[in-house]
């Protein structure tokens, strides 16, 4: 940020070539902002940063800042050595620091088949960001494995939600408006937002309901 080394938590999310995670690698950095991830498979990769302290988090992308993984650029890993995939991160200066919160959930629709009903499912790691009204982030959050989210010590006032996860389509934005009530207490806001998997072929990227259909002793190759 402004050429300020800034200590982050690193992922590398490798793409199968149609939106769908096989594998996610992350690392911390040093003090100074410096990461390394090594020992990756060949493919492509999209790299995000989620730094520490009052920044907001973002891709690596040749654009510049970026909170949304359609904007990022792709590191093509092929056995080589790639250097300079620096991240440019926001810090959160405008922060009007309050006592209410926004909180809400991310959640898929699966079609477990048949004539099932699909079901909704919450979405792991999705990063929610809370911008003002001069579209500055003053608030992030990432979704636990219910896909919830909670944002707290904002000031009252209205703000604008949005998430972002890598291989979902993006959404639209919601507004909401957190407030006190007459006793200085909080009146927290919420926002629930369902987003659709951006799979050509529908796959679910995180479903974990799926059931094995035999088992197999495979030859152990290559030996440990």
């Amino acid at each position: 940020s402004s050429g300020t080394g800034v200590p982050a938590r690193v992922i590398a999310y490798r793409d199968k070539g149609d939106n769908r995670i096989s594998d996610a690698y992350y690392v911390y950095s040093d003090t100074a902002g410096v990461y390394n991830i090594s020992d990756l498979p060949a493919g492509q990769y999209i790299v995000f940063a989620i730094p520490l302290g009052s920044y907001a988090p973002s891709f690596y992308s040749t654009l510049g800042t970026t909170l949304k993984w359609k904007n990022a650029t792709k590191l093509d890993i092929n056995g080589s050595m790639i250097s300079g995939a620096d991240i440019f991160v926001k810090p959160i200066t405008n922060r009007n620091e309050g006592f209410t919160f926004i909180n809400g959930t991310v959640v898929t629709p699966l079609s477990p088949g048949g004539n099932s009903p699909v079901t909704l499912q919450g979405v792991n790691g999705t990063t929610v960001s809370v911008s003002d009204a001069n579209g500055d982030v003053v608030g992030y959050g990432v979704t636990d494995e219910a896909g919830n989210f909670n944002i707290s010590n904002l000031a009252p006032g209205t703000y604008t939600v949005t998430v972002d996860r890598f291989g979902y389509q993006s959404t639209s934005s919601i507004s909401v408006s957190p407030t006190y009530d007459s006793q200085g207490n909080s009146v927290p806001a919420s926002a629930a937002f369902t987003i659709a998997n951006d799979s050509p072929n529908g796959v679910v990227v995180n479903k974990t309901t799926a059931l094995p259909t035999e088992y197999k002793l495979e030859q152990n190759f290559p030996n440990p």
